[in-house]
């Protein structure tokens, strides 16, 4: 019997965090209905709107989540937590509540912290899935758990998170069953998602889609050419590096906190007054609500009630203030937006040599959930451009958990190209340099000024691909040179008839692996030098 398959994304975050999971129908076929954990993402299934996740030890010391991240002994979560500690942002950028957090939890080591967290938030979940197929023998279970990362963190920080994820212990969580892990950058995650999403179907090869995700920290960009489909399947090319471009949407409710504490300050002389007191759970939830459900043109002061000197204070945050508030933070993101479009179009027109036909732009993230800000930058988007951009704004859960629903689909990606063979995925970052992800076997198609290199078969067998140094393409063979010696691949003919300038020379991949995460920087070199006119060919996503 066949393991029971459970692909399972994992999108913690500072506004909200989320798991999502799926599985597939009629073996291994197609993806059923992404699953989102609701009680999971931070939603208060009460109103139904998100806030912030947070963290709370219970009296046994076990760590059980909250969705009010100014309960008593509480941790809002935030991910530069798995940075150093003095790299959180300071200045015009700190944050309060950052500030908070690290005073409560000092004592704390930061993969402490975060075991803490990522246990809590799976707990459940995997929990919940194990117990759907209660009659199967657990071994027959497997979990693959795919985590995320920004595409500006660098080797170190992902391995801290990798060290993180691995302290969890995983395996105690779901005894018995199987696990298995993978990571992959935020902005892929939420362009997988996308590529799921029905718009996806229209898209054609030669347009840009420019993914925009806004979450609690930092609004960050990625883009990528949709190329001629595979089988009807979408092949894309990244275009230019994933990258952030603005203050994201815990901002928002950070600069309203600056506000209540203004007022606070003006009552009791005391900026912090409300950190030690006990109304801070209410007003704090209070606020949260305030900012999440603004709808455009606030229809009175906002009031908060705080007991102070045995007497009852009035707070007030006009309503000009709180207008102002959101029409500064829709300001940025369109500014945001915009920056990143100029990033997109220009490394668009640098790696083709011509101006992008047709632009696609999608906002994801915690963003894309308040209804104003959704509304107020899909005007924009039109007022600035028109018809000559195609503004996406995936519904409700479908922009806010985009994440963790790509991570989920990520998760899955191998099982569902083949039961024994998986792809190699590709992303161009320069014209002779990649990153490559694979796992076991794979395959690699050449492609010469955008058109294929054809070939009799492009799938090989590598038992290993972690361990490889250099893969050599002869005429009739592949080659990989490996830290424990060299493995014959599977006979591979390519057919270099129409390319005379190739026929007898060798063309060899330089490996360079980073085994931890699967990731391979490689170059394409003709006879040890570097074709940049030659190109592995676009991710194949599904392919």
């Amino acid at each position: 019997m066949e393991p029971i398959q459970f692909f399972v994304g994992v999108d913690f975050g500072l506004s909200f965090s989320a798991v999502s999971a799926t599985t597939l129908q009629n073996g291994l076929t197609h993806f059923s209905s992404i699953l989102p954990f609701r009680f999971l993402d931070a939603s208060d299934d009460n109103t139904g709107h998100h806030v912030a996740t947070a963290l709370v030890m219970d009296s046994d010391g076990t760590a059980i989540l909250q969705s009010n991240h100014s309960e008593p002994g509480s941790l809002n979560w935030f991910k530069l937590g798995l940075l150093h500690r003095d790299e959180q942002p300071r200045g015009e950028f700190a944050s309060s509540i950052f500030e908070e957090a690290s005073r409560a939890w000092a004592h704390m080591a930061v993969k402490d912290m975060t075991c803490i967290f990522l246990r809590a938030l799976l707990r459940q979940p995997l929990q919940k899935l194990r117990n759907s197929v209660p009659l199967v023998d657990q071994a027959q279970i497997r979990f693959n758990l795919a985590f995320t990362f920004p595409a500006s963190w660098g080797h170190d920080d992902r391995k801290r998170m990798k060290e993180a994820v691995e302290a969890i212990n995983i395996q105690a969580l779901v005894p018995g069953s199987q696990i298995s892990t993978s990571y992959l950058s935020e902005q892929e995650a939420a362009f997988l998602s996308l590529l799921n999403h029905p718009i996806a179907e229209k898209f054609q090869g030669g347009e840009l889609v420019v993914v925009c995700d806004g979450g609690g920290w930092t609004l960050d960009t990625a883009s990528y050419v949709m190329c001629p489909f595979v089988g009807g399947l979408p092949s894309v090319r990244e275009c230019g590096k994933a990258r952030s471009v603005a203050k994201g949407a815990f901002f928002l409710q950070d600069a309203a906190d600056r506000l209540l504490r203004e007022g606070i300050e003006a009552i009791t002389g005391n900026r912090n007054w409300l950190d030690n007191a006990p109304e801070k759970p209410y007003i704090a939830a209070r606020l949260q609500e305030i900012v999440l459900r603004y709808r455009g043109n606030a229809k009175s002061n906002v009031r908060f009630r705080i007991q102070f000197d045995s007497k009852t204070r009035d707070i007030l945050i006009s309503r000009n203030r709180l207008d102002n508030l959101f029409k500064t933070q829709v300001e940025q993101i369109m500014a945001s937006i915009d920056a990143a479009l100029q990033i997109a179009t220009s490394a668009y027109e640098h790696q083709y040599r011509v101006s992008t036909m047709s632009i696609n732009v999608a906002l994801t993230g915690g963003l894309s959930c308040n209804p104003y800000i959704r509304a107020a930058v899909a005007a924009g988007m039109k007022e600035q451009h028109g018809g000559s951009v195609n503004f996406i704004l995936p519904d409700g859960d479908e922009g806010r958990l985009a994440v963790a629903n790509g991570a989920a689909i990520h998760a899955g990606l191998d099982i569902i190209r083949n039961r024994n063979v998986a792809n190699i995925l590709v992303e161009r970052t320069s014209p002779a340099h990649f990153f490559v992800k694979c796992r076991g076997a794979g395959n690699i198609t050449l492609a010469m000024e955008g058109q294929p290199i054809q070939t009799h078969h492009t799938i090989f067998q590598i038992p290993d691909m972690s361990l490889a140094t250099e893969v050599i393409l002869g005429r009739r063979s592949l080659v990989v040179h490996c830290a424990t010696g060299n493995i014959e691949g599977k006979y591979v003919t390519f057919t270099w008839a129409s390319y005379p300038a190739l026929q007898n020379q060798k063309l060899s991949l330089k490996f360079c692996p980073d085994r931890e995460f699967g990731y391979l920087t490689i170059e394409l070199l003709v006879d040890g030098e570097a074709r940049p006119d030659l190109v592995v060919t676009e991710n194949h996503f599904g392919s």
